[in-house]
């Protein structure tokens, strides 16, 4: 994930840049502190890595997590399918990427008022766009929503979700 301000802005999923063992520990990491906690259902465990390069645990969410949102439309089943399906006892579905990259841009309120005709212009400029509208008044720095992407070419889909969100947001106007 990307912050601003303590606000979650960006996530892309897999992480870029991260090894593949680093990756690895860091899911046995959250699995143990799953499994010491006695968790059914989705745990969402906030990592950060410090100035001294150890890695440490930010935050813990018992429920699915705004940093998952990209799961909806980036994976074969979305971190809020698994919950259910954990808390009912039911097998659980994929996790894996339905892309090479799934990229997730969180719409941040601004002065500006209603989403509708942006919507509608984020729509018709990219239908690969997924946008998630959640139905709250728009106040400046309230998350409203998200954008996800997903592809191959992870910096066209970083500008084509950061586009999106901006216009939603009335960043920019074109």
């Amino acid at each position: 994930t990307r912050q601003a301000d303590g606000i979650c802005v960006e996530t892309i999923t897999p992480a870029p840049g991260l090894p593949e063992a680093e990756a690895t520990a860091l899911q046995e990491m959250a699995i143990r502190i799953a499994t010491e906690l006695g968790v059914v259902g989705v745990l969402a465990v906030e990592l950060m890595q410090a100035r001294d390069g150890r890695i440490v645990v930010n935050g813990l969410a018992m429920r699915p997590h705004n940093t998952g949102h990209w799961s909806i439309d980036g994976a074969r089943t979305s971190q809020f399918e698994n919950h259910l399906r954990a808390v009912l006892d039911l097998p659980l579905g994929s996790p894996s990427l339905v892309a090479p990259h799934a990229v997730m841009v969180n719409v941040l309120g601004t002065d500006r008022g209603g989403l509708y005709r942006a919507y509608l212009h984020v729509m018709a400029r990219d239908p690969g766009a997924k946008v998630h509208l959640y139905g709250k008044q728009v106040r400046p720095g309230r998350k409203l929503g998200h954008v996800t992407v997903v592809g191959e070419h992870l910096d066209d889909l970083l500008a084509r979700a950061h586009h999106a969100a901006d216009f939603l947001a009335g960043v920019i106007d074109e």
